[in-house]
């Protein structure tokens, strides 16, 4: 190359190989704007160069695997048992359960448990989508012992003729729910008890541990399962240690803030709308928006110096039903009431270039500079495309494949194909003729 002349180079997207430990690896890999070496003449020791002090002292901390990635082993998760493991009858599985497994497990076989997680994170809403018409009791402070546990009454007012026990209104509620479907189990989900003092969670203590209100009283009816949510004091300002017997004898969820997990749920059909056919659990645009802006995600809190405007995924699923509920009309002050200004202008502006449709790839009618660059918006997006036709996912699977990575694809594949059996042997034949 000659001084003083203009040059172009050729840059290519770097592939990665990524470990069971996390970490990146790539054979080669481009630098701008980095200084290989400042003044003084290169006499072959690289440790002292300025590239070397970039790659060790920032380069190294960009690639390590951020907290919320996930990485998806596609071996085996059940191997055969061997001869001793059939003697006591188990399998062993490693694959990693997801957290709405977890809570599944636990309400259809009827065991009590506490689901963690920071305020917003969507625990109400995770509970919701197994039993969407669950019996609900929020402790705070404030509320009346006969809310939680009910009262007796004494007839004339002589005690020693025995009291009547009055049912508080969420057992009178429950039992009508469990008699009606006997089949199916039915959730008392008892929200805040970390928020609540000790003496408030102790109303729950025999609710939680013993499904009943007392020794002999109130008996929970055999399909239903009682679900605590709470945050802990690291989460919360306002949150209180559990006492130790509850918390040992109860079975604890924990739900992190994990966007991949989140935009997985937001992809799928909601069953707290069902009459809006084609209505998902997040709004595909801003689904999109938040894996492309991923800090927009969850902001921390601050009790003591408390910010306008606070984001977490439940406000996000918050602006998704109103763009629902307007018919895809977006408008700047209805965001604004719950993002503020900033974030509604960079989402209104977003919305005016949208991510690519299934259309739209099916018609191939796109640009390379319409291809999501951010990893979480090539996940949204590949998720997006969950609900294509047998007809269309030969042409799908191809796209994802081309644009947006074999991890994805798999994702995708996982998703489209669902529990349907009749799918699982279409998704076979296409990855046949593909050569996957």
């Amino acid at each position: 190359m000659e001084k003083g002349k203009f040059y172009w180079l050729k840059t290519e997207p770097i592939e990665w190989l990524i470990d069971k430990s996390g970490w990146w690896v790539s054979k080669k890999c481009l630098f701008a704007g980095i200084q290989f070496n400042t003044h003084e003449k290169y006499n072959g020791d690289f440790s002292k160069k300025a590239i070397k002090h970039y790659l060790d002292t920032y380069f190294s901390k960009e690639i390590e695997p951020a907290e919320h990635t996930v990485i998806r082993e596609t071996s085996k998760s059940l191997e055969e048992p061997t001869a001793r493991q059939k003697k006591y009858g188990i399998t062993v599985s490693d694959e990693p359960m997801p957290v709405k497994d977890q809570i599944n497990f636990y309400i259809q076989n009827g065991m009590s448990f506490m689901l963690h997680g920071p305020s917003g994170v969507g625990k109400t809403q995770r509970v919701k989508e197994i039993d969407p018409d669950l019996t609900s009791i929020t402790l705070c402070n404030g509320i009346l012992p006969e809310d939680v546990i009910g009262k007796t009454i004494y007839p004339n007012g002589v005690a020693e003729n025995g009291g009547v026990w009055i049912p508080p209104a969420w057992y009178v509620d429950l039992c009508k729910k469990c008699q009606n479907t006997p089949d199916k189990q039915h959730v008392l989900f008892i929200d805040e008890v970390t928020n609540a003092r000790e003496t408030t969670q102790s109303l729950i203590y025999h609710i939680a541990l013993n499904k009943s209100i007392a020794q002999g009283v109130g008996k929970l009816p055999d399909n239903a399962v009682v679900v605590l949510a709470g945050n802990s004091k690291e989460e919360s300002g306002a949150a209180y240690n559990m006492p130790a017997p509850l918390f040992r004898r109860l079975s604890h969820v924990y739900l992190d803030l994990n966007i991949q997990d989140w935009l997985e749920w937001g992809s799928e059909q909601s069953k707290s709308h069902p009459e809006e056919k084609g209505r998902l659990n997040i709004h595909p645009l801003i689904a999109s928006f938040v894996a492309t802006y991923p800090e927009v995600f969850y902001t921390e809190y601050d009790e003591d110096n408390p910010a306008t405007f606070a984001l977490d995924p439940r406000k996000w699923e918050k602006v998704s039903d109103k763009i629902y509920a307007n018919k895809g009309v977006m408008r700047r002050e209805i965001l604004e009431a719950d993002v503020g200004p900033e974030i509604a202008t960079s989402l209104l502006q977003y919305a005016k270039n949208p991510p690519l449709s299934l259309e739209e790839i099916m018609e191939g009618a796109y640009t390379e500079n319409d291809i999501p660059k951010v990893a979480d918006a090539k996940l949204a997006l590949a998720l997006s495309l969950r609900y294509a036709t047998p007809k269309q996912v030969g042409v799908v699977r191809q796209f994802i494949a081309k644009n947006l990575g074999k991890e994805n694809l798999a994702v995708f594949d996982s998703a489209w194909v669902g529990k349907d059996d009749m799918k699982a042997l279409m998704l076979a034949k296409v990855q046949a003729s593909a050569g996957r």
